[in-house]
């Protein structure tokens, strides 16, 4: 019984040294772990001040007059085609800035009126009567020779159909979706400017309707910027 005691005392000395080691070594090995710790962290704060917004606006306070054409009856929905009219958009920020336009447009049946020919999506609509009969449309399109940009000739139109990811010369009219992003580029990549005129020619067209009420005219499109 008493070697049966000694052997569990002396093994429990034992177990106690071992523990009183084993916390030793942890209470140094802690303490070695919190001496080699930094004591200064450093905070990076990133981010761009952008300049201040640009302000676009349109001459004749952004109205264009047609006229009171009169309408001629077709029996086969045929189309009188109106004198062009011609518009500038201008565009002024405060320090040179890459940024682009687009035509949205927001009248009474916009996407719905068609031209033969032409895309769908080219022509603006000219409202609809109260009869729901589309009046006409027109097609919009950057006059490059009464356009430029901080003084000098817009000469190389350029157009976006990817939000801006991608560029490729502009050809065709401007589309009224709001999809295709105009700008100017050198050759394929948009400049950055301070002041620029856009020159639009605008092509209107009427339908060949027998109306008998007078038909009043009503077109709207929003023009957009595109900080780029």
């Amino acid at each position: 019984m008493r070697i049966s005691f000694n052997i569990c005392n002396g093994l429990l000395m034992n177990l106690r040294k071992s523990i009183l080691f084993y916390s030793i070594t942890i209470a140094v090995f802690l303490f070695s772990a919190f001496s080699s710790a930094s004591s200064r962290a450093s905070l990076k704060i990133t981010g761009e001040v952008l300049p201040g917004a640009c302000d676009l606006g349109i001459d004749n306070g952004g109205a264009l007059q047609l006229g009171k054409p009169h309408s001629t009856p077709s029996s086969d929905g045929g189309k009188k085609t109106l004198p062009k009219r011609n518009v500038n958009i201008i565009i002024q920020c405060p320090s040179p800035t890459s940024f682009g336009i687009r035509a949205i447009d927001i009248a009474s049946n916009a996407g719905n009126v068609k031209s033969h020919g032409a895309a769908t999506d080219t022509v603006f609509s000219l409202g609809q009567t109260s009869k729901g009969d589309p009046i006409g449309g027109y097609f919009s399109t950057i006059d490059k020779s009464h356009s430029w940009v901080d003084g000098k000739p817009l000469s190389n139109l350029i157009v976006s159909k990817d939000q801006g990811h991608s560029w490729q010369p502009m050809l065709d009219n401007l589309t009224t979706n709001g999809k295709n992003i105009y700008s100017w580029g050198d050759p394929l990549q948009p400049l950055s400017a301070r002041l620029v005129k856009i020159g639009l020619i605008i092509s209107p067209f009427i339908y060949k309707y027998n109306h008998s009420d007078t038909v009043k005219i009503d077109g709207i499109t929003s023009f957009e910027l595109v900080y780029l």
